[in-house]
């Protein structure tokens, strides 16, 4: 009776035995696709981030364009989003979409007919109001498996349209050009004509002052 409960408890001390052993192999076999999935999930990780550091810059790009910045060059555009880390980076700019302003154009024209067409004078005296800016980036890796995937990160960004302020744009010269033309002709010949000092000289000079004023 003793002999068979000692070789029931060493069978089970080789089952466990055994078991343990099947665990470390059944490790080392996955180790492989462990480490292959951590990989992927880094290098995704990483083109992620590139990518959205691309996007960041450009829509920078296209909203300094619209407003009339100073521009900005490739390196600066690469210390600014990508610390420096792209290889070559390079942007490209083009006329971006215009269904803002063509939309207000057309109910400004439906109101009354050349306003419309002042309308897009005048916002066209400003820095351009629509643009598009694709920035394309390259960035390195030092481990030499990525480089396989890698490749150049690429996004485009438009603005249709601007934030405007009270006194940004100057609308007089655009009403001065489509109502006052005659006016103002009219002005300059009397003013070319008379005396400065003479009644007709300071009159033109207030006819001047009345309709160039902030009205």
């Amino acid at each position: 009776m003793s002999s068979s409960l000692t070789d029931i408890a060493g069978g089970r001390r080789g089952l466990h035995a055994g078991r343990r052993g099947a665990a470390l192999v059944e490790l080392a076999l996955a180790m492989p696709f462990l480490a292959l999935v951590i990989s992927l999930t880094f290098l995704a990780g990483y083109q992620m981030s590139n990518k959205q550091h691309v996007t960041t810059s450009s829509r920078y790009a296209a909203w300094a364009r619209v407003y009339g910045l100073p521009a900005t060059s490739d390196a600066e555009l690469n210390a600014m989003f990508m610390d420096g880390k792209a290889s070559s980076l390079s942007t490209s700019q083009g006329q971006g979409p215009t269904d803002t302003l063509d939309d207000a154009v057309a109910e400004a024209d439906a109101a009354y007919q050349p306003a419309g067409e002042l309308l897009r004078r005048t916002i066209d005296l400003s820095a351009p109001h629509s643009t598009s800016v694709a920035v394309t980036g390259e960035f390195p890796s030092s481990i030499r498996a990525w480089q396989e995937f890698l490749g150049p990160r690429r996004s485009s960004s438009s603005r249709d349209g601007r934030q405007w302020q009270r006194g940004q744009v100057s609308y007089l010269e655009p009403v001065r050009d489509q109502f006052l033309y005659d006016l103002d002709r009219q002005v300059q010949d009397i003013q070319g004509q008379a005396d400065p000092d003479s009644p007709m000289g300071q009159l033109s000079a207030a006819l001047e002052r009345l309709y160039s004023q902030q009205w």
